[in-house]
């Protein structure tokens, strides 16, 4: 779909994982005021951080393996509600709109993309409100699985055929030498990308190596990716506009 951006922010910029159930407020409005300068239109994804990650760990869910029990369910979903909330009301004081998509209402009991989510998505950009999404516990036919926000800006993409991805995370880009943070690679190709995985806390949802899969996913659809630091808003909005030199480019297959 001409135009439209997929920005997937990222647990580690919009939340302390150091502190449980701690947002970056003062990062959230900035980052919204970002997204409320650009003019086009736009799919907005969150991941977890110090919200969903401590709970869904405390009750071993994961985004591998199902889980029939309810237990921990309520408990990691409210936390995910709670910063995704917040998400929607920074964005909407910025005056962007957004519209709240749970995962289940993405997917197929398969955990597949449901056959309709393009014209769902298309339906919802097209009424001029901004499609909300973020990592969540869904249910399946096999049982309940976390869904991360990665897969999820991955199936959005794929769908509407997105101008292009932007990852924030709390680094310059994909760095060459994980100890120098001065390092970032200013451009890749698709099939460069699994040379730079770089270590990373624990997580219910695989880390980085499972972000840059994904990310090697949507280039191999011919989409552009973004990896670029999501402290930094002239960064952030040079990405929104497609400009390099805004963190890490990942080439998407011509």
């Amino acid at each position: 779909m001409e135009g439209v951006v997929v920005i997937k922010l990222g647990g580690s910029v919009i939340t302390d994982k150091k502190k449980p159930y701690s947002a970056r407020t003062e990062v959230l409005d900035s980052i919204s005021s970002s997204i409320a300068e650009w003019s086009g239109r736009l799919i907005v994804v969150h991941g977890g951080g110090s919200f969903g990650h401590p709970t869904a760990m405390k009750y071993k869910l994961s985004s591998t393996k199902y889980k029939r029990s309810g237990e921990g369910i309520f408990e990691t979903r409210e936390a995910m509600q709670q910063l995704s909330s917040m998400v929607s009301h920074y964005l909407g004081q910025h005056g962007v709109k957004t519209y709240t998509l749970p995962a289940v209402s993405l997917l197929t009991m398969e955990g597949d993309p449901r056959r309709d989510l393009a014209f769902l998505i298309k339906n919802i950009l097209n009424s001029g409100l901004t499609p909300l999404t973020y990592g969540d516990v869904a249910v399946f036919r096999k049982g309940f699985r976390i869904v991360s926000g990665d897969y999820l800006s991955y199936v959005l993409s794929s769908a509407i055929r997105a101008e292009r991805v932007i990852f924030t995370i709390d680094k310059q880009g994909i760095l060459r030498n994980l100890d120098d943070p001065t390092s970032a690679i200013e451009e890749l190709e698709f099939k460069q990308i699994n040379q730079f995985v770089h270590a990373s806390e624990k997580d219910a949802t695989g880390g980085f190596k499972a972000k840059v899969s994904y990310a090697r996913m949507i280039a191999e659809n011919g989409i552009d990716v973004f990896f670029v630091n999501g402290f930094d808003k002239d960064a952030l909005i040079r990405s929104l506009h497609g400009e390099r030199g805004a963190g890490t480019l990942v080439k998407g297959k011509k």
